[in-house]
């Protein structure tokens, strides 16, 4: 916080820096799922291996997961989320008004199409329309659309309340006493 309080709505303007936010996808959700298919087989497996004179099979599928593991990382994209501020979010969704249906459900966007464009214009990092969007969409599973969808959202529509962050002030406290 500065001593004296800018001296116009221009400079708080100009002070101004958007929310931005990060989120990852992992686009290989085979080996995912295939991770988590081994992971349950480990625990009967060391079991086995405990109960037998046989070589431990156990070791091999922990370095397979870990090996899945480290493909499936690889293949985790980064897609960056800054906020397009109030009168362009507005904009979009004037742009794209919810049927009479969808606003007697209590809607005030068209689901169907406003998601898409409002991801398009504000993920900063990966270049494309709505349509494009919408095609990696309805690919991703809905809890990987819903990261995406969720970090626009509060990038756009969340404050700039500053955490409490109170990991970084217990471990400062702590280290203080010592």
């Amino acid at each position: 916080m500065t001593d004296a309080p800018p001296a116009t709505w221009g400079d708080l303007a100009a002070e101004h820096k958007p929310r931005t936010d990060t989120v990852r996808v992992c686009m290989r959700g085979d080996l995912v799922a295939e991770i988590g298919r081994l992971e349950q087989q480990l625990p009967a497996l060391e079991r086995a291996d405990a109960m037998s004179n046989d070589p431990d099979r156990a070791p091999e599928l922990a370095r397979r997961i870990l090996d899945l593991q480290a493909e499936a990382a690889a293949h985790e994209r980064e897609f960056v989320f800054t906020a397009i501020g109030q009168r362009a979010w507005s904009g979009l969704l004037a742009d794209h008004p919810p049927t009479d249906e969808q606003r007697q459900a209590g809607a005030d966007h068209n689901p169907e199409t406003f998601p898409y464009e409002a991801v398009a214009r504000s993920c900063t990092n990966v270049a494309g329309t709505a349509t494009d969007v919408q095609v990696l969409a309805d690919r991703l599973s809905l809890g990987d659309w819903s990261k995406l969808w969720n970090c626009c959202l509060a990038v756009n529509l969340g404050g700039t309340v500053l955490p409490k962050c109170v990991g970084a002030t217990a471990l400062l406290q702590h280290s203080d006493e010592s």
